[in-house]
């Protein structure tokens, strides 16, 4: 039996706007943390500017303080 998934069950797996940016800022967070350039290719592939990134650093900082 082939299930399908409906339009209420679809929205169980959106986030808001809000939410979407912020972890589209972690992203590249964490790709700063391990080396790689933010470069204005990237920011556009992620559709966020540095100065958005930006202001979500001191929001997930708490990750990056942490020793591996």
């Amino acid at each position: 039996m082939k299930e399908e998934l409906t339009t209420a069950m679809h929205a169980e797996f959106k986030v808001s706007e809000e939410t979407d940016r912020s972890l589209r800022a972690l992203s590249l967070l964490e790709m700063e943390r391990d080396g790689l350039p933010i470069t204005d290719d990237r920011l556009n592939d992620y559709g966020i500017t540095f100065e958005k990134m930006d202001e979500y650093r001191k929001q997930w900082a708490h990750l990056f303080s942490k020793k591996k």
